[in-house]
């Protein structure tokens, strides 16, 4: 009786502490699913910052800042990131995202962003497909009659020219554009920062 009574307690600290294991590991694995501390993007863009004539800044006064991406592995994005400028920190901008493979918007989202740091926005899964051309669009139609409503943080090279395509990791640029709805535009002169956020 007194063995029965010792296996009674030895199994229930080792259910315990099992639970207590898997718990842990089950709350660590949710923290790291969607991290938007150091993206595939973020490191492409720092990538293209270090090559000699290129620039980080706030520049291009254009209602539309885009750029093209591949993925070269299945991806489920799970975060959007931007940063306003300061004179626009209440003002949505329009975030979308076409598969320009299939011809279908993927992604419409009307969203005021920090000005101070780049801040996200969680988006349900969206499943990227190896093979398809993808758009994303940081559209800024409301600035009123100041041009400086419209800039956005992006890269430029002092040539006037970045060299596509553009890979890091599993995430490829393929293009960029800038332009205002009602005139054509700049084609492969900046990468605007549009963070995406991967599941890992």
């Amino acid at each position: 009786m007194k063995k029965i009574k010792i296996l009674i307690v030895l199994n229930f600290f080792l259910l315990l502490s099992c639970s207590e294991e898997s718990n842990h590991e089950e709350s660590n694995h949710v923290s790291a699913l969607c991290d938007s501390s150091n993206t595939l993007f973020n490191q492409l863009y720092n990538s293209v910052v270090a090559i000699p004539y290129n620039a980080d800044g706030i520049s291009f006064p254009q209602e539309v800042h885009s750029y093209n991406f591949e993925v070269l592995a299945p991806k489920t994005l799970c975060k959007i990131g931007y940063q306003s400028i300061s004179s626009m920190t209440s003002i949505p901008y329009l975030i979308e995202i076409i598969d320009n493979t299939s011809s279908t918007t993927i992604y419409s989202g009307s969203i005021v962003f920090s000005s101070t740091s780049t801040s996200y926005v969680a988006t349900t899964p969206i499943l990227l497909t190896v093979g398809h051309s993808y758009t994303i669009n940081r559209i800024q139609t409301n600035w009123g009659t100041d041009l400086y409503n419209k800039p956005g943080r992006l890269v430029t090279n002092a040539s006037g020219t970045i060299n596509f395509p553009i890979t890091f990791g599993d995430l490829r640029i393929t293009g960029a554009t800038s332009y205002d709805l009602s005139n054509p535009g700049e084609h492969n002169q900046i990468i605007p920062y549009i963070d995406l956020v991967f599941e890992s």
